[in-house]
């Protein structure tokens, strides 16, 4: 295992390391701004858990994000995460605090009370400060532009982080639920995971796709399951279903299709370059490796090289029936 640890690390996943000391962060808070009459207040309900996201505008929801959203939520649904979300009338400084991760993106800060985590999306300018707090909160400023884009403030819920904590994974593929249970089509972007899903849909009775860009993967009485969360991508298609998991597929692109079992490590290997793990912390870099550990132990991995025709789906479906699942 610290073997495989190093070899993350030594990738680039981790990011690099080090002591940046800058300007301090701008004076101001997002939880006071919500607290404005004109507030909103919106639970959304997924992963085990209660995400409460407060913030001083309307945020324009997609359908696809309101599925997962839940007026009377009560602690049976799972503990609750607080967001409080205010536009910036003026650019946040940068923290005076150690630089954990420095991303294309995305840079990682290590703050007082917790993580501080700036995202860029437009540029050199700032898009989202989030800054962690001792009590679990999390304080986060946006850009206005952004102020339209919903699915950006699911990206800032720190969401491979808290699953963690749930012993969730978030993987990044095309959940695809069949009779048989969910096939999860993993791989880099633009390989082609809704391509293959949308394949099945259209050419196997019974099969939907649930999320076209992300499942959370929970083990639950004993079995391993890939749950829905709103977080969708470019997709447009999330769904609140949670299936047992029939096989995991790492799609790669080629003229001709064939379908094979991958070994544990060869299958380790594929599934932990598509799981997002924050590589920069030991502690929790150990805990989601011991938990895809597990998952590769209960769930086939198959390696697709694929076509994007119907001719990659009965490849694929002849090495399942082969496998007896």
């Amino acid at each position: 295992m610290k073997i495989l640890l190093s070899f993350f690390m030594g990738t680039g996943l981790m990011g690099q390391a080090g002591s940046a000391r800058v300007r301090p962060p701008q004076a101001g808070s997002a939880r006071a701004a919500c607290r404005k009459e004109n507030a909103m207040t919106d639970t959304f309900c997924f992963g085990g858990l209660r995400f409460v996201i407060h913030a001083d505008f309307d945020i324009p929801w997609k359908p696809e994000e309101l599925a997962f959203r839940k007026e009377n939520a009560t602690q049976a649904d799972g503990p609750q995460r607080h967001y409080y979300i205010r536009r910036y009338d003026k650019e946040p400084s940068l923290p005076d605090a150690p630089l954990l991760y420095d991303g294309k993106n995305q840079k990682v800060y290590q703050g007082k009370e917790g993580e501080i985590r700036i995202h860029y999306l437009y540029g050199t300018e700032i898009s989202m400060y989030c800054e962690e707090r001792a009590d679990g909160r999390v304080d986060i400023q946006v850009l206005p532009v952004i102020a339209c884009d919903a699915q950006m403030y699911l990206f800032a819920l720190m969401l491979e982080r808290v699953l963690l904590e749930q012993k969730e994974l978030l993987l990044h593929c095309a959940y695809l639920k069949t009779p048989g249970g969910a096939v999860l089509f993993t791989a880099p972007s633009e390989t082609g995971k809704s391509t293959q899903a949308d394949l099945w849909s259209a050419h196997r009775s019974g099969c939907e796709v649930i999320n076209g860009d992300r499942a959370i993967l929970k083990k639950e009485e004993g079995a391993w399951k890939a749950c829905g969360l709103p977080l969708c991508g470019s997709s447009g298609i999330s769904r609140d279903v949670t299936t047992p998991i029939r096989a995991i597929v790492y799609l790669r692109q080629a003229p001709k299709d064939a379908a094979r079992r991958l070994r544990p490590l060869e299958a380790y290997m594929k599934v932990a370059s598509e799981i997002s793990v924050n590589y920069w912390n030991r502690e929790r870099a150990e805990a989601a490796m011991d938990l895809m550990q597990d998952l590769i132990q209960a769930v086939p991995v198959f390696l697709l090289d694929c076509t994007p025709k119907a001719s990659a789906v009965d490849a694929l479906d002849e090495r399942f029936r082969e496998e007896g699942i």
